[in-house]
């Protein structure tokens, strides 16, 4: 069934749990997938390794690089490019293996699915029901497609998928169709063409991007450092714990950064002779974004001498690099301080200061 649904061009998937609806676009030979949830759109083309994200609150379109390829995923690997892609036919291989786990046989019969007559096979039972299926597939007869299916399972909601809430049984629908052709483009799905278009693509920081991973990942693998913070102008300073310290280490010198960001030159660093890299985040229930500006220093290991966060909300946050250490050749952050206020009409005040000792000999 998954095998025949894989030859085809295209596949559209339609997904309604109840609470939201999804709806994608895959074609498997092209390698494009179109994903709508909500009203959000996101075209990714991965032969041109970009994604184009509708946004319809703003009316915009971000050509940014594909999300699959955010973390480094090597597009020269079709089976990692293909497993990142083809998102239905995972849910179809989920069903599967649940399937073939449970050992159920099928109750087969022909019916009647979305004006099309279809083969109905049956599996277990919903819990608490005596007689309603815990599972229903419809299956075209000719063509052996899944064309559609109904699953009772239990869901919750929560950020961790270990501790989630609200967990309850819900029914889930997800039903298929063949388009052919496809969607050509973004618009082809409903996108209006008076959509603002924003490229978000920076050949020259990608360049970059690479050095500051490289540099960060030198000075961080085999230094151990210890970690002090004080919080205000005074008080006595405490010491993080272990198994934060390795964390914070890198992010005091070399936060991570995707390849949505972009190179900018401004009056500081044109002074200072940094590299200003500004990239956009959405962190605030209301969809609006935060600006994110950080200055990377060239000339002492592409270490983020200062980096600003201007939070939705309208609240600043500042974090700078104040003094440095050189060990082995290598540059690393000694002190760091943040500054923050609560709205854009209070004064950025010192929040805490971070110290950084490195433990050479333990390093060795």
């Amino acid at each position: 069934m998954i095998e025949a649904m894989n030859h085809q061009g295209w596949v559209y998937s339609y997904l309604d749990n109840g609470d939201n609806v999804s709806e994608w676009w895959v074609c498997l030979e092209d390698d494009i997938e179109i994903d709508k949830y909500n009203g959000k759109v996101t075209y990714t083309d991965l032969n041109e390794c970009k994604s184009y994200i509708y946004d319809p609150q703003k009316n915009t379109i971000s050509i940014e690089y594909a999300a699959t390829l955010r973390s480094g995923l090597p597009i020269n690997d079709p089976k990692a490019v293909k497993e990142a892609l083809n998102r239905p036919q995972y849910h179809l291989k989920l069903l599967q293996q649940g399937i073939e786990h449970s050992g159920e046989k099928a109750v087969v019969s022909h019916g009647i699915y979305r004006g099309r007559d279809v083969q109905i096979q049956e599996y277990g039972k919903k819990e608490g029901s005596e007689t309603e299926p815990q599972l229903i597939l419809y299956i075209d007869p000719e063509t052996k497609f899944l064309i559609g299916y109904i699953v009772w399972a239990y869901v919750g909601t929560g950020p961790d998928p270990a501790n989630l809430r609200d967990i309850h049984l819900a029914k889930s629908e997800m039903s298929f169709d063949f388009p052919d052709p496809g969607p050509q483009s973004i618009y082809d799905v409903g996108v209006p063409r008076d959509a603002e278009v924003i490229n978000r693509i920076d050949p020259e920081f990608i360049k970059i991007w690479q050095e500051y991973k490289d540099y960060r990942n030198k000075a961080t693998e085999k230094q151990i450092a210890v970690i002090t913070e004080r919080f205000g102008t005074e008080g006595s300073a405490s010491i993080l714990k272990p198994d934060s310290t390795e964390r914070m280490f890198t992010k005091l010198g070399w936060p991570g950064m995707l390849r949505t960001a972009t190179i900018i030159e401004d009056d500081y660093s044109k002074e200072s002779g940094l590299i200003g890299v500004e990239f956009f985040q959405v962190s605030d229930p209301s969809g609006i974004e935060d600006r994110v500006v950080r200055y990377l220093d060239p000339e002492k290991g592409y270490i983020c001498h200062r980096q600003i966060f201007e939070w939705a909300n309208g609240s600043t946050w500042i974090r700078k690099v104040t003094e440095y250490q050189q060990v082995d050749g290598l540059w690393y952050p000694a002190v760091v301080e943040v500054h923050s206020n609560d709205s854009k009409d209070d004064p950025v005040r010192l929040g805490i200061t971070y110290r950084i000792y490195l433990d050479t000999q333990m390093a060795k």
